[in-house]
């Protein structure tokens, strides 16, 4: 209600792209992943280009996987051992490698957190992540705040009792005055 036309105008559009579009931390761990699908493990002899997963080229569907069912049935019916490999592999696999990415944006472990969990921390009680530290950088900034503010606003009540205490004296005195040159 105290927002004005245009100020929920605006908030809707940024809720309509997303709080969190152009973060850092997700872009990286998104760049992190992609790279990670894309790259070619050194143990396999074809990527998953080669199978007929790509990327789209929809400005509508941006970055999302766009698979080829003709094509990955074919290489599955070519050579399954390579396709097979190329998501299994437990050292070069997609889905080894996958399991890194995603650990290195999340891993919980107190000694080597992931890129989020150090960035949010670990629990409601984790007071060593970043996002702890900049809201307690903002409390204080808000709790110093509002000491001066408490101080001016003290000191500013005190001006204007004594400057309706001072109105009043030179009221009675005009009053005294009024008195005696009228009477």
């Amino acid at each position: 209600s105290q927002m004005s036309d245009r100020e929920i105008e605006l908030w809707e559009e940024k809720a309509k792209t997303g709080l969190l579009r152009g973060d850092s931390a997700l872009n990286s761990i998104w760049d992190d992943l992609r790279s990670t699908i894309y790259a070619k493990p050194s143990g396999s002899d074809i990527g998953i280009y080669n199978i007929g997963i790509t990327t789209s080229t929809s400005t509508e569907y941006g970055g999302q996987l766009v698979i080829d069912h003709s094509k990955l049935k074919e290489m599955i019916n070519s050579d399954p051992e390579s396709v097979r490999k190329l998501f299994t592999d437990s050292v070069d696999g997609v889905s080894t490698a996958l399991n890194n990415a995603i650990n290195r944006a999340a891993r919980s472990s107190s000694a080597n957190p992931g890129r989020l969990v150090a960035l949010a921390g670990s629990s409601k009680s984790d007071t060593s992540s970043s996002l702890y530290k900049q809201m307690k950088a903002i409390d204080d900034t808000l709790t110093s705040l509002q000491d001066r503010y408490d101080s001016e606003y003290q000191r500013y009540w005190s001006q204007f009792n004594a400057m309706e205490q001072y109105i009043q004296q030179m009221n009675q005195q005009a009053s005294w005055l009024t008195q005696q040159l009228g009477g």
